[in-house]
Order: structure tokens, then C-alpha cells, then sequence
């Protein structure tokens, strides 16, 4: 009896590329996968089932240097069903066990005892779960078992798209078939509590990475995480479903919607806006299932955010024909705008005019004022808004303390004495501050302290005194900025994203403006909020730090009101009124917000 496990993946899912190869506990997660697979004694032979084009070369060498079985696919890449089939008849399968490539909890033990169902009552032509009363669910993902007879009805009879792009879909929607099934209980731990255990999105991933890593801790290397353990833990510890409980889980019927973001990066510009866009990008695929395109207008870097996600840098110097033509080839439901008041937001009006023409909804995001005629929605990421634009936008306008684009930030314990300063100049630092700013803070600060200075991707490195009586650490664009800033007792910041990062994790700030883009109404009006402590220049900003130095508890009351006002999710707002807009269009542009 050849029990055949086919296992499906791909690397172009449209919320999380290239997620099979991404580094899970020390493995790719489709290598964690087929070692609980491998432990299944039932199953004789095991494929990896992708397709031959280029795209997915990689886990075709992944399959291959690991001594994996794998089949590359040369029909319709969304022919999911023609792709297991054509495994199932090469390798003359008389059980069929199909995997989903993302789901890394596989259960062993659970996949066994269905296949040995199957074994023992030849009548039956499927094994599955006992269903479960009162609406309750089984928390297993990503797998089936059929015997080739059913198999090759299923095959036969998945006509429509949706059928061949989904395996068991015309057992679970269409109802084409009827089937003899075996039924098997499940232990009750397995139905203790609904939570999404497959990998779709960026916080399924964390989610993920958290589970393993807690089981490596405490066991050995070549265990398999167990699944009955991970519901114990999340049982236990709402923290850990919370993680990816917001996810949206995407229907066979979804029709695909797209919104491409367009912004900017550089030595000029910063990573402010790419990083801000990345956060809605986020958002916009988890929460409504949204395929999100970013183009952005720099110099291309290796940013590890941007790997998950799909982009386009084009250079800075690329006209707004070029960006058109790359935002209307990807026949966008919604665009967004994120660009500074430049060369390039003073050129956007041909583009705006377009997608006006064919009825896309235009969303600014902190700009492009003096196209309002040409703009749906405007979403400012502040907590301030001049009266007179409050005016002129009306309702068009969203803006507030619980309107920023900013990261969930990791948990967070202060200390009682403080010892750990945070120093961030920017992603450039464009006025000097790494000439003069570390000898003034050591010569300012008298209590001992652990300084990092963090290096941006742009910026010179610190230039740092030659005697030393603090221990220095300097950081160069580290991609664990959010669990440094969460180890850090206080920071000295430039006025930007970075800081109000850094308040919403209630971190205790002093900040200044060396840029002087800050308006004078909006830099009082932070000054009274009492969240954060504003400094004229840099000189200033250091004595500043060795005040609240000083007087501690001054300094934990003012971290903790930065993270009262900033506890809303901007980025959720956001992209639930994208979302309105891309499900809700109308000939008048948005239909409201969600």
C-alpha cells in the first residue's frame, strides 16, 4: 500500500512570499514541516509539489539538498489540483495524504491514526475528524487524508477556478461528491480553543517563531514542537494568540482586490515613510485579506521588512511617468500616497488625474495638500493638524494621537533605577550630530550609564571620546530596533517616527528638532501634552537627559502618559477605511469610513 504524502507550496503567496523558506527555530519552515511529517511511519513516500517557474527555484534546490522528493509543476500555476494529481499518478499513490506547505503544527500522531483508519475499513473512501457539537471547531489545519478512488473523483469533477486552485474543495463547498467517510474522535485538548495555527502573514510568522522558539528552550534540538503543548501555552497566555488573533482568514470566493502604496526612502528622506507604509501594508493583508504592491522612490536597499512584501524601488530621479506607468500596470483598487513635499509630490497631479478617470480611490497619507480636488482621503499620522487644514479638508480628514502608523510594541518592564540611554540621530543625521553629540553627553552625564547609539542606515558612525567613563555601544540600522528600544530606560531622539516609536512604547523621551520642520503651534502643543520632554538644540536636549536623570519617577509618569495617548492602532484605522473604499467604491469616490 503506497501512502503518498503530497505536500503544496508555493512561494508567491500574495500576503507573505516566499514564507516556506523563511527561518523557523534554525530550519526553513517547510523543512520543520516534513521533519513531523518523517515521523509518521504510515506514510511511505513524502513529495514536495510546487511549480517549474523560475519564482520557485528555490524550494525546488531547497527539496533537492535535503534529499527531498520534489516535483515541479510545468501546468497552470493556480492548477493546485492538476499539480497533486499529476504526483499522485507518478508516484501510482493508493492513499493520498495532502499537506498544506504552511502549516508547520502538523500533528503527527493525528495524521497516523486517520491513515490507519483508512487501512483498516477499505469501504470507507476518506478518513477524517469526528465533528464536533455546539459549533465547536477542531484547531487542525493543513491536511487530509483520501483514498485514490476518491482522489481521482475529486480530480475528475474540480472544474470551476476555484475548484482546481483549492484540493477538497468540491467535498467542502461544491458538494459535488458524497462520500463514505470515517469518522475518528480527537482528544479534547485539540478542541479547547479556535486559533488560525497555519502561516498566511507577517504575524502568523511571529505568532509561529514565538511557539518554536519557546518549545527549543526548554527541549532538545531534535524534538517536534507538540501541538497539544503550543494549545496549553496558548491557553494559557493570551499574549501569545493575541499576536495573530487579528488575522483575517481568506475565503475561496475572496475576489482578489490589490493596493499599491506609493512613497519614498533616502539619505535625504529617511525610512520614516517606507517604514510607516510597511506597518499599513501590514495591516491592510491581514486584517482584509488586501494584496498590497509598494513603490518606492530611492536607492534600493536590502530592508529585511521589504522581503515579505511585494515592491519596486525606482530610482529617486525616475519621473512621474515611469512611477504611472508601474502603478497603473498593477490595475490597482486603491492607491496611497506617502511623499514628502518635493519634486515628486508637485508632479503627481497626471497620475491622480487618472486613477480619478477610471474611479480608484486616492488616499494621501501626511501630504499632497494642494491636490486636494484630486484626493479621496486624507490621513495625517499626528496627534496635530493645523486649524486652518481642519478647515479646508472637512471630512476628507482623519488625523489624532490614535491615528499613527506604528508597530505594535513588544512587552515592556521600566526599571526603578534607570541605566540604559537610547541615542537615535536619524536614518541620515544630515546636520552632524555624531561629530559633537557623544562628547557632550559624556562629559554632561555623571551617572554611569550604558549609552547605544544607533547608527542610521544613511548616517556617519559616531565619532566617540577618546576617555570614557560610560560604556558605549554603537548599532549600525540593527534589524531588532523595537526590542532595543523596549530594553532601553531613556532616549535622547531627533523629532520623528522613531519617536513617537519610542513613546508608544512608553519609553521616557527628550527630543529636538535639529531639521526645524516642525511648525511652532504644533511643537507647543507637544510640549503641553506632557508626554514627551522638547529641547531648542541638541546642547540643550542633553542637559535635558541628565534632569529627568535626576528625577526619575518625573520621567516614568511621563513614559507612562506617552503610552496612554498613543494606545489606538492608526495603522488598523487606515486600512479599514481603504478597505471601505475598495469594497464600497461609488462614481463619488469613498463611501465612508469603517
Amino acid at each position: 500500500m503506497k501512502v503518498v504524502c503530497i505536500v503544496g507550496a508555493r512561494l508567491n503567496s500574495s500576503r507573505l512570499p516566499r514564507k516556506h523558506l523563511l527561518d523557523l527555530a534554525g530550519r526553513p519552515l517547510i523543512e520543520q514541516l516534513f521533519l513531523r511529517l518523517e515521523s509518521i511511519p504510515e506514510i511511505t513516500g513524502r513529495v514536495l509539489a510546487t511549480t517549474a517557474d523560475g519564482y520557485n527555484q528555490p524550494l525546488v534546490e531547497w527539496a533537492r539538498r535535503s534529499g527531498r522528493d520534489v516535483f515541479a509543476f510545468h501546468g497552470d500555476v493556480n492548477d493546485l489540483v492538476g499539480r497533486v494529481d499529476a504526483v499522485v499518478r507518478r508516484y501510482r499513490a493508493d492513499m493520498v495524504v495532502y499537506c498544506c506547505g504552511d502549516s508547520p503544527l502538523i500533528e503527527p500522531d493525528t495524521v497516523s491514526r486517520l491513515i490507519r483508519a483508512l487501512l483498516e475499513h477499505p469501504d470507507a473512501e476518506r478518513a477524517a475528524l469526528k465533528p464536533l457539537p455546539n459549533g465547536k471547531n477542531h484547531i487542525h489545519e493543513g491536511f487530509a487524508v483520501y483514498s485514490r478512488a476518491l482522489w481521482d473523483r475529486i480530480a475528475a469533477v474540480s472544474v470551476a477556478p476555484h475548484e482546481r486552485e483549492h484540493v477538497g474543495s468540491v467535498l467542502r463547498d461544491s458538494n459535488k461528491i458524497q462520500t463514505r467517510t470515517r469518522h475518528i474522535p480527537d482528544p479534547p485538548i485539540f478542541s479547547e480553543l479556535n486559533h488560525r495555527i497555519s502561516v498566511d502573514t507577517q504575524a502568523d510568522y511571529r505568532f509561529m517563531s514565538e511557539v518554536y522558539r519557546r518549545w527549543y528552550a526548554a527541549n532538545p534540538p531534535e524534538s517536534i514542537v507538540s501541538l497539544a503543548w503550543a494549545v496549553k501555552q496558548m491557553l494559557e497566555d493570551t499574549a501569545l494568540t493575541a499576536i495573530n488573533d487579528h488575522v483575517r482568514q481568506k475565503t475561496i470566493h475572496d475576489i482578489t482586490r490589490r493596493v499599491v502604496i506609493i512613497t519614498q526612502a533616502g539619505a535625504a528622506i529617511g525610512l520614516g515613510h517606507l517604514r510607516r507604509m510597511l506597518r499599513l501594508a501590514e495591516a491592510l493583508k491581514e486584517r482584509h485579506s488586501l494584496n498590497v504592491h509598494i513603490i518606492i522612490s530611492g536607492e534600493e536597499r536590502d530592508i529585511r521588512e521589504l522581503r515579505s512584501v511585494s515592491h519596486q524601488w525606482l530610482d529617486g530621479d525616475s519621473t512621474t511617468d515611469a512611477i504611472e506607468a508601474v502603478c497603473l500596470a498593477q490595475n490597482p483598487d486603491a492607491v496611497v500616497l506617502d511623499a514628502r513635499q518635493d519634486k515628486l509630490s508637485c508632479s503627481l497631479q497626471p497620475l491622480l488625474q487618472r486613477l480619478s478617470e477610471r474611479d480608484i480611490p486616492r488616499i494621501a497619507v501626511d501630504g499632497l495638500f494642494e491636490l486636494a480636488e484630486h484626493i479621496d482621503l486624507y490621513h495625517v499620522p499626528s496627534f496635530y493638524c493645523g486649524p486652518e487644514l481642519v478647515r479646508t479638508l472637512g471630512a476628507k480628514l482623519t488625523y489624532g494621537w490614535g491615528e499613527y502608523l506604528l508597530p505594535d510594541p513588544p512587552p515592556r518592564n521600566p526599571r526603578a533605577n534607570p541605566e540604559r540611554l537610547l541615542v537615535m540621530t536619524g536614518a541620515a543625521d544630515p546636520t552632524g550630530l555624531c561629530e559633537h553629540l557623544p562628547e557632550r553627553l559624556e562629559r554632561t552625564l555623571h551617572a554611569y550609564m550604558r549609552i547605544t547609539w544607533i547608527q542610521g542606515p544613511y548616517a556617519a558612525p559616531p565619532r566617540l571620546p577618546d576617555r570614557q567613563k560610560h560604556e558605549w555601544r554603537v548599532l549600525q540600522n540593527p534589524n531588532n530596533l523595537p526590542e532595543i528600544m523596549a530594553d532601553t530606560d531613556l532616549a535622547l531622539v531627533v523629532h520623528g517616527v522613531s519617536l513617537f516609536e519610542l513613546l508608544k512604547q512608553g519609553v521616557p523621551c527628550v527630543a529636538f528638532d535639529p531639521y526645524l520642520r516642525i511648525g511652532a503651534d504644533e511643537w507647543s502643543a507637544l510640549a503641553r501634552a506632557g508626554a514627551v520632554t522638547l529641547a531648542d538644540n541638541a546642547t540643550v536636549a542633553v542637559e535635558c537627559v541628565g534632569q529627568l536623570l535626576d528625577d526619575w519617577p518625573r520621567a516614568l509618569a511621563m513614559g507612562a502618559e506617552a503610552a496612554r495617548r498613543l494606545a489606538g492602532d492608526g495603522s488598523a484605522n487606515l486600512a479599514a477605511r481603504i478597505a471601505a473604499a475598495v469594497h464600497g467604491k461609488t462614481d463619488s469616490g469613498l463611501t465612508g469610513e469603517a
